[in-house]
């Protein structure tokens, strides 16, 4: 299990990212120093220890608040940003709500797409940003 205490002996912060200060076992494959982790497809840094997956914002936030929350918002909505005063424990609903708006282009409304399927359903694919 992940604790704070065992954060701080693996990781060094500095500004929002995750630098290895030692290896998690001996079998481990990190470099001392290197920053931890992988970027994903959705634009966030993810963290595996003892084979299990992390996302870096996860792991900052319970090395200064002690925990990890259900959800975590990134403030400024940009996935990659995960400094400490950038994340924020949040309801489900909260963080629905601080997501960037689409509008669709088929429709020129926000989040409709004009098919049909049992009335109006969520633009997906074509979208644009506003």
């Amino acid at each position: 299990m992940v604790t704070k205490e065992l954060l701080h002996e693996l990781f060094e912060y500095r500004n929002g990212k995750l630098f290895w200060l030692k290896p998690f076992n001996s079998k481990s494959r990190i470099k001392i120093g290197e920053e931890a982790g992988n970027d994903t497809s959705h634009g966030y840094r993810k963290i595996v220890i003892n084979y299990k997956n992390y996302a870096t914002h996860q792991l900052i936030f319970m090395m200064f608040h002690g925990y990890i929350p259900k959800e975590i918002d990134h403030i400024n909505m940009v996935r990659n940003d995960n400094r400490i005063e950038n994340l924020r424990s949040v309801t489900r609903s909260s963080n629905i709500k601080n997501q960037k708006k689409y509008i669709c282009i088929e429709t020129g409304k926000i989040g409709i797409k004009s098919t049909f399927v049992n009335k109006w359903f969520d633009c997906l694919p074509t979208m644009v940003q506003i």
